[in-house]
């Protein structure tokens, strides 16, 4: 980082040139534009970008856990809409999955605690990501309209019922296994001519 005096000297040698101030390290709210920025870290319990100089303090007793640094960006977390399914949402902290009605599995991920989404509610976590498809069209007016009356629910702990064998949510083997439907959750069980194996379904041998 420059000091005054620093910023100063190169102003002096080039009174011609504008000098540009870099955003401040708290400007950035993303991992990976953090860890771009120079002199800039990221905190990942905090989700926060703090500066190499102010972490000493700002981070003191490990309030900001793991410290990502300039060359860590590989290792940055996924944003929460990222995930689209409530399983894998679930399994981050920050995340909370606004459900949509019904047993389909269809909702967003997004930030935000034990009460609520970060946004405020999922109506708005909802109207914001319509806003960012790409382009304008008859379609996304009528998903905006469709999504004006729908009840979305937020769930931060436990994922909502649905039938992942309708919804294609399940990781039972297309052809050996068969998904059954649980009330929690689903299991797969072995299809017409496989048995069980050590770790999964094999085919049934004619004797």
């Amino acid at each position: 980082m420059f000091t005054h005096l620093q910023l100063a000297a190169v102003a002096s040698e080039k009174p011609n040139q504008v000098a540009v101030c870099l955003a401040p390290c708290t400007a950035h709210r993303t991992c990976v534009d953090c860890l771009f920025a120079p002199g800039c870290r990221w905190s990942t319990r905090l989700r926060e970008c703090v500066s190499t100089a102010s972490q000493p303090a700002y981070c003191a007793g490990g309030v900001c856990g793991l410290v990502l640094e300039e060359n860590d960006s590989a290792h940055c977390p996924e944003p929460c809409h990222a995930f689209t399914q409530c399983s894998s949402c679930l399994r981050h902290g920050p995340c909370g999955w606004c459900a949509a009605p019904g047993e389909n599995g269809e909702g967003i991920c997004a930030e935000g605690n034990s009460e609520r989404p970060m946004k405020g509610d999922c109506f708005k976590v909802m109207d914001e990501n319509l806003k960012l498809l790409e382009g304008e069209s008859d379609e996304d007016d009528e998903l905006a309209n469709a999504n004006s009356t729908m009840h979305y629910s937020w769930h931060y702990v436990k994922c909502p019922k649905e039938n992942e064998c309708q919804n294609g949510h399940h990781s039972c083997a297309d052809e050996a296994e068969i998904c059954v439907d649980l009330d929690d959750g689903f299991e797969c069980k072995c299809g017409e001519g496989y048995k069980p194996g050590t770790a999964n379904c094999v085919p049934v041998c004619p004797q």
